[in-house]
């Protein structure tokens, strides 16, 4: 409390207590004496209003350093929690950019994976069609061993017939090596598994 406001309060005390404790008709000793007695408990309250001050001085001292820990501490708490935020936000960037390229990357892949199953698909219809020709080919190429060497040599062979073997040996060469290069339709595919 300020100086003023004690000294008002202790006036106003001794004023109040003054003209309560002197009746009109009292004698001066008595109101000596009781002014006297009035004045010493004015002074115990002065005493202990001034260590009362003390008291709530040091308090308030005591707060004002509290509050400026807190105050620090607050600031301190306060720059990790933006710095974390900061990071956080920078990971979310990253982790973003990531994201667009994976999708960018998996849209490529995918543009790839069906550019490779076209083409494959155009490979194996083209290694069917060769399938099929070779075995015309290879069906063709029996017939005409059989028939195409064997009619004339049967024709024109003397009764000896040694040509004959030859030929016949030939034409089985030729039916061998046409079995052998003929493609089994079954066992030769290039679709991909889906």
């Amino acid at each position: 409390m300020s100086k003023k406001i004690i000294f008002t309060l202790t006036f106003s005390t001794i004023a109040t207590m003054l003209f309560v404790a002197m009746p009109v008709y009292a004698q001066k000793d008595d109101a000596m004496a009781r002014a006297q007695f009035i004045i010493r408990q004015l002074n115990a309250e002065k005493s202990a209003l001034q260590m009362e001050k003390v008291s709530l001085t040091k308090e308030i001292e005591t707060l004002k350093a509290d509050l400026e820990s807190l105050k620090e501490k607050s600031e301190k708490t306060k720059k990790k929690y933006v710095k974390a935020l900061d990071n956080v936000k920078g990971r979310n960037e990253e982790l973003r950019k990531n994201l667009m390229a994976t999708k960018k990357d998996l849209r490529r892949s995918d543009h790839e994976s069906s550019v490779l199953k076209e083409t494959v698909a155009q490979y194996d219809n083209d290694l069917g069609q060769c399938i099929d020709h070779n075995q015309e080919i290879h069906q063709l190429t029996v017939e005409m061993v059989e028939e195409g060497l064997w009619s004339p040599a049967k024709e024109t062979e003397p009764f000896t017939q040694l040509k004959r073997v030859k030929i016949e040996n030939l034409a089985q060469d030729y039916q061998y090596k046409a079995r052998d290069l003929l493609i089994d339709k079954n066992t030769t595919s290039l679709a991909l598994p889906q």
